[in-house]
């Protein structure tokens, strides 16, 4: 019999997430006191044609002369808006902030030195400002949540320190083995390697003392170390496994199977068009866990980057044991277990999205390893505290996390960890304190980013019953038909058989982490948000084709789980492996500009840039500490004449048109001929006229896996040469004419 009282070891990690809170808590507090941003931003935004059409109107009803609307330029900066309108003879910037209550602060309008037109009048400024406001996504922190946030800082803290202190007493020691002994030795070995190789800040210069160094790296100690320590009990044992038997090594197999996949075949890039790689804060707007991980890892490594895509592959891989000894645990059935694990291992959405910047396989371990620890045959107290935290780290690794929480209750037999709770009442407290400081700290960062304007509840669109169906269950936008069929019979399953009830729950499950995001499931910058959905997808899946083994004799019952995931895997194959054009981009840039992970910092670029989701939304974040010059708003001219190390990229935003692609390259992305400045943008044409460069790599990409915009009106082309060039300088008026002339 396991001892009641809860080990030391299992303590520690309570007072350091209670600590990673408060210092997130304290942090947030000062940054907000001593910014002058207020509390309302905007968000991205996508609808050119709107924006167009609003300037079109206040530019009429204002003395000023008519704008070219195919120049204009907005940029979006948190609270901060910065507009260009482009004259026949000079370009008007228009700058405006808002307050803590989405109203205009401040407005100011400069017209360049060869701008003859009247200046407009503040009336007429508000009055755009205004009119913007009501078309634009402005986020809002209403004053109130801050307080709660405090309210409830100081109520977990308290709480879970206590927690954490009386768990600390032990009243006696149990007998180690050997084995026990010195796996608390390696367990306490890497505690101290974590400690010593924590991102410090070095000493301030000219420090009287170590009270700044101290003041430095408090944020450090406080917010890495416990969750760098956290994961690596995990990792190394301390909470258990499960229940795992001799008998349950072909689970290996199909680990290895995973691990080849992610890390010898599959593509190595990006989620989407944001970069979630750390890079310049410690959370984004989906985690802060993932985030804090990441700032431990990435330091260790030349190439930060690269590292933690594999980083993310080999978790990945390893999901695929503890959710195979989950499913054994759930149905005592080894087949079921393995055909689960098989279609997870294979599965394309979930092989593409491992090694990315993503958060979704340290979701999927942490989510499977907690399952696993609360359906083992005996839960004691270790169990109980690994298997409830680690589902409070799959819980805020994505927005919507939560959920997950509520599919759990699906999956397994609530019964044993509510009786293991009220048998451990010290462990099931610390447990659910802990639990509580995730989601706490989760709600208090993550879900502000998405309200929208005088909102307290994150907005995720319209939905409608059959969007949630076609995306949970009959999946078809963006699943094979197999696959499908294996998923309905999976929900079948678990209805007239007993041992494979984890089928229906697992199919329920799908609907409910599915809803969020079931109202955008087609191209690949939102095939990320499905993960956690076909994740469930496989339990079923490997449910159902267990129930048609059922039916073969004893050495074939694999065969017709074997057979489909081997058409999964062969069928989509190509698209594992396959280039888009965003992870080109970034490969593009990272292997000139960054190379072995050294960010060529002293170099500039030049790149069209646009306020939509169009491309990356920041190069700076592909490469962080280079000079950008985004040319829709900058004079980039001026800064290749300026000289030194620079370069332009013709990216995909070069490629997009806001009305429609021209006919001649909606194919090809070039004309019949082979030229290409017919199908640029015509800022992207002016400026590979007028510079001099040099082609350094040039890359053919797919572009519609990622954009094609409306069927009836593509916006890019299928196919597109994106570039990387050095920039040697500026050509003269007259030689720009004269390569601007019919040959």
């Amino acid at each position: 019999m396991e001892r009641r009282n809860f080990s030391t070891a299992a303590a520690t990690p309570t007072a350091f997430v209670a600590g990673l809170f408060l210092f997130i808590h304290v942090a947030a507090a000062t940054s907000a006191a001593g910014s002058d941003r207020g509390s309302c931003s905007f968000r991205p935004m996508n609808d050119a044609g709107a924006v167009r059409a609003l300037l079109a109107e206040w530019n009429a009803s204002t003395p000023l002369p008519p704008f070219d609307d195919r120049k204009w330029g907005l940029g979006l900066d948190r609270d901060r808006i910065h507009l260009t309108l482009q004259f026949g003879r000079g370009q008007l910037d228009i700058r405006w902030r808002l307050d803590p209550d989405c109203s205009v602060a401040s407005i100011d309008v400069e017209g360049s030195p060869d701008y003859a037109g009247p200046l407009p009048d503040r009336a007429a400024l508000l009055r755009l400002a205004q009119r913007f406001g009501a078309i634009a996504q402005v986020h809002r922190t209403l004053p109130s949540e801050s307080d709660d946030g405090a309210i409830f800082a100081a109520v977990f803290i308290v709480a879970a320190l206590a927690v954490a202190l009386l768990l600390s007493w032990r009243r006696r020691r149990r007998p180690r083995s050997r084995w026990g002994v010195a796996a608390a030795c390696v367990r306490a070995a890497g505690v101290l390697a974590i400690v010593a190789l924590l991102p410090y800040e070095p000493m301030p210069p000219g420090a009287p003392g170590n009270r700044q160094w101290v003041e430095a790296n408090l944020p450090v100690v406080a917010s890495v170390l416990p969750v760098t320590v956290f994961v690596w009990l995990w990792l190394s044992g301390q909470f258990g496994w499960g229940s795992p038997r001799r008998s349950d090594w072909p689970a290996l197999l199909v680990f290895l199977l995973a691990l080849g996949l992610r890390e010898g075949y599959a593509r190595h890039g990006i989620q989407e068009l944001e970069i979630y790689f750390y890079w310049d804060s410690f959370f984004h707007r989906h985690s802060v866990v993932h985030p804090l991980l990441q700032m431990f890892l990435q330091p260790l490594a030349a190439d930060p980057y690269r590292l933690m895509m594999h980083v993310n592959g080999v978790l990945g891989s390893f999901a695929t044991l503890p959710l195979y000894l989950f499913v054994r645990q759930r149905t005592n059935d080894v087949n079921a277990a393995l055909l689960v694990a098989l279609f997870f291992a294979v599965h394309p959405i979930i092989v593409q999205m491992a090694p990315t910047d993503g958060p979704y396989s340290l979701l999927l371990a942490a989510w499977f390893s907690g399952l696993a620890l609360l359906s083992a045959d005996e839960i004691g107290p270790r169990q109980l505290f690994g298997g409830v935290v680690l589902l409070g780290f799959a819980a805020t690794c994505r927005a919507e996390g939560a959920l997950f929480l509520v599919a759990s209750t699906l999956l397994i037999d609530v019964r044993p960890p509510l009786a293991a709770a009220r048998r451990y009442l010290a462990a099931a407290s610390a447990a659910a304190a802990v639990l509580l400081l995730l989601l706490g700290v989760h709600v208090y960062f993550s879900f502000p980013v998405h309200f929208p304007a005088g909102s307290r509840l994150p907005n995720i669109g319209i939905v409608t019953l059959d969007q949630v169906r076609r995306t949970g269950l009959f999946s078809l936008d963006f699943n094979d038909r197999l696959f499908v069929a294996l998923v309905l019979l999976g929900a079948a399953a678990g209805l007239v058989s007993r041992r494979l009830r984890i089928g229906f729950g697992a199919a329920l499950a799908t609907l409910v982490v599915g809803w969020p995001v079931s109202m955008a499931t087609t191209g690949y910058t939102v095939l990320h948000r499905l993960v956690p959905t076909v994740a469930m997808q496989t339990i079923a899946a490997g449910a159902g084709a267990a129930l048609l083994g059922a039916w073969l004799p004893r050495r074939l019952r694999l065969a017709p789980g074997l057979a489909g995931a081997a058409y999964l895997l062969a069928a989509y194959a190509h698209d594992l492996r396959a280039p888009n054009a965003v992870t080109e981009e970034f490969w593009m840039l990272r292997n000139h500009l960054a190379p072995g992970g050294a960010v060529r910092r002293e170099c500039k670029l030049l790149a069209l840039g646009r306020p939509m989701d169009t491309d990356i939304h920041d190069f700076a974040q592909v490469l962080p500490g280079i000079t950008m010059h985004y040319c829709e708003r900058e004079d980039c001219l001026a800064a290749a004449a300026a000289g030194g190390c620079v370069y332009y990229l013709r990216s995909l935003n070069c490629f997009f048109s806001e009305i429609q692609a021209p006919p001649q390259c909606i194919e090809r992305g070039r004309t019949a001929t082979g030229d290409i400045l017919p199908c640029l943008d015509p800022r992207c044409a002016e400026l590979e006229k007028t510079l001099l460069l040099a082609p350094v790599e040039e890359r053919t990409t797919d572009v519609h896996p990622v954009f094609h915009g409306p069927p009836g009106h593509p916006q890019w082309p299928r196919v597109a040469d994106i570039a990387l060039f050095e920039v040697n300088g500026v050509r003269e008026p007259q030689a720009a004419a004269r390569e601007d002339m019919p040959k």
